[in-house]
């Protein structure tokens, strides 16, 4: 099974938005554009295991731009690792016109990694 190429998202109640995705051979520049955004809104969780591969570990990132760098950055991983729990503070806030985010695993290394993700976005500032 390949790694989805969007994935969009469910609300799960008023404001809240969920991604829940099953990333499959994933490689250092595989890419998911997460759809159905709010347009201005908040990352409030990210959630990211790794459950197969030969990658020591990823260092997720999100942003609003395709290859999120620089000023297109909404969310980095602070530590590489196997399993990746993170809740900023206050959440990540982003502006979207199009109410989609690009969402990277960036894995240690190319191919055959598999990771369960789950993303949070509360819509709004």
């Amino acid at each position: 099974m390949a790694t989805p190429e969007t994935a969009a998202a469910t609300r799960i109640r008023s404001g809240v938005y969920q991604f829940l995705i099953s990333e499959a051979d994933g490689e250092t520049a595989t890419e998911i554009s997460l759809t159905g955004c709010p347009p201005v809104g908040r990352i409030v969780r990210v959630k990211a295991v790794k459950t197969a591969g030969t990658a020591a570990s990823l260092d997720p990132i999100i942003g609003v731009d395709t290859n999120p760098s620089g000023r297109g950055v909404v969310w980095e991983n602070r530590t590489a690792n196997t399993t990746i729990d993170e809740q900023p503070t206050d959440g990540a806030a982003y502006s979207s016109q199009d109410g989609i985010l690009y969402w990277r695993s960036v894995w240690a290394s190319d191919v055959d990694n598999d990771a369960d993700i789950e993303i949070l976005i509360t819509s709004g500032l």
